[in-house]
């Protein structure tokens, strides 16, 4: 604990991360974007506070008092969130996930674009990339079901029926699987970038039925 409270410490002032903090690199990352710019939310005065609590977690080795903190910057920036306009909500949310995706925390990715998707859920994108995310966590079959929603909003959405065709293809789900595929290839445009990749796909199961 005290090696994971000193790198937060570090991290925030922007110093290089103490030795031996490798393995906790991903929770630094969540722990310190959930204090900045969220620390305001919580008391505008509150920056030397939070600095305070830094260098005596970092002291001491005790990270609890960092994760109150974050905790309730996090409660804080929620309730803001559910103020906004459900579009602007929708955005929030995404925004977010995306974000913890970049950070490699793919169970908050997932959670924040469910979010999104309560204030928006026509939102393809959301869901496409929703489903990428749990089939990356080992849940094909949740992602499954994000792509099935996905393309029956947007029959056109030729990615999703490919992606589900990979998964299908995958899980033994082999006539499934070509359908799928050959559903991406009549949707999609000429030039579509995946193309090949399809048809390729298409042709290891067995090519298109008479």
């Amino acid at each position: 604990m005290r090696v994971l409270a000193a790198a937060v410490a570090a991290r925030y002032r922007g110093e290089a991360a103490p030795a031996g903090s490798e393995a906790a690199e991903a929770e630094v990352d969540r722990v310190v974007w959930l204090l900045c710019g969220r620390i305001t939310l919580v008391d505008p005065e509150g920056l030397p506070a939070l600095e305070a609590t830094l260098a005596e977690a970092e002291s001491n080795g005790n990270v609890d008092a960092i994760m109150e903190v974050a905790e309730a910057c996090e409660q804080a920036d929620q309730d803001r969130a559910q103020q906004l306009p459900r579009p602007e909500r929708a955005a929030y949310f995404y925004e977010r996930a995306l974000r913890f995706w970049e950070q490699g925390d793919l169970m908050s990715a997932v959670a924040d674009a469910a979010s999104s998707l309560v204030a928006d859920p026509n939102d393809i994108h959301v869901r496409s990339n929703r489903g990428s995310w749990l089939y990356q966590l080992q849940l094909p079959w949740a992602a499954l079901e994000e792509w099935e929603r996905a393309v029956a909003l947007q029959p056109a959405y030729a990615k999703g029926w490919m992606r589900m065709g990979t998964v299908l293809a995958e899980l033994g789900h082999i006539e499934r699987a070509r359908t799928c595929f050959e559903t991406a290839l009549e949707k999609a445009p000429e030039a579509w970038p995946y193309r090949r990749a399809v048809t390729e796909e298409l042709a290891a199961l067995g090519g298109r039925r008479a």
